[in-house]
This record gives C-alpha cells, sequence and structure tokens, in this order.
C-alpha cells in the first residue's frame, strides 16, 4: 500500500518558511489564515491522483476534531508519525482549528493507496513554531521504531 505524509510534510515546509522569515530578520509578521479558509488548503482528489501516480482516489468528509489513540502506541512520540491530528501532539502548541481528510483507492478497508491530509491553524506564529520545535525532537525519538497495531 502507498502511503502519503504528505500532510505532514506539507505542514513541515510551511512552518519552516514561517521560521525563516524570522531567522532572516525579515520585519513583516506572518499573516493569520481565518478557520473558514482551512478546507481550501487541501488538495483535491484529481491534485492527490497525479501527487501519488494513482487514479480513483475517493475523498473523505473533511472532519474538523483531532483524534486521540494514545492508547494504541506505547511510544507516544511516534503518534505524529502513524496519524496525523493527534491532540496528544498537539496539546502544547495552542492549535486553534484543524481541517483533515483521508482519500483511498480503491475505497475499502483494503486500499492500494492511502493518503490523509490535514492543515492546522494556530492562534499565533510562535505557536506554530513552537509544535515545529516538538515535533523535530518527538520525531528523532521515533527513530528504528516499529509500529505495530
Amino acid at each position: 500500500m502507498k502511503v502519503s505524509l504528505f500532510g505532514a510534510l506539507a505542514l513541515s515546509f510551511l512552518l519552516a518558511g514561517c521560521s525563516g522569515a524570522a531567522a532572516s530578520g525579515a520585519s513583516e509578521t506572518p499573516k493569520l489564515v481565518p478557520d473558514s479558509a482551512l478546507s481550501g488548503l487541501l488538495l483535491s482528489d484529481a491534485e492527490l491522483n497525479d501527487i501519488m501516480e494513482t487514479t480513483g482516489m475517493t475523498a473523505h468528509p473533511v472532519v474538523s476534531q483531532m483524534g486521540d489513540h494514545r492508547n494504541l502506541l506505547p511510544n507516544l512520540n511516534c503518534l505524529g508519525v502513524w496519524q496525523v491530528n493527534e491532540s496528544p501532539i498537539y496539546e502544547s502548541s495552542h492549535w486553534k482549528s484543524v481541517r483533515q481528510q483521508m482519500l483511498r483507492a480503491p475505497d475499502n478497508d483494503g486500499p492500494d493507496s492511502l493518503v490523509v491530509q490535514s492543515v492546522v491553524s494556530y492562534s499565533t506564529a510562535d505557536g506554530a513554531r513552537e509544535f515545529f520545535t516538538e515535533s523535530t525532537d518527538r520525531w528523532s525519538k521515533c527513530t528504528n521504531h516499529n509500529v505495530n497495531i
């Protein structure tokens, strides 16, 4: 099965861009994105078909809640690698809103391709940077771990 960490990677690039502007001495404050715009930031099924080099990705409804599966993994540092939008990994960053969508091809419990994309907004740019920094530390503590569910 093809699995994409696109959402996490896109978020990382976005946050890296925000932190890069601050580090370079730019005086412009990042603009906050309104919650009403979050769903529009998710890629379409056609765009994801192109990225995944597949056809027939079926989009599931967009959700606006974090999940909580901490009871399934003994190493919580791996939680964000396994599943995007897990409340335990966002708790300290003061996130504001979330939009998440799953796409599968074929659309059944044994898909050949699966994508979960996500957009998370924060009340402040500092909250986003904090999440990015904490994620870097968490992911480094998940190296050489197997995730068995």
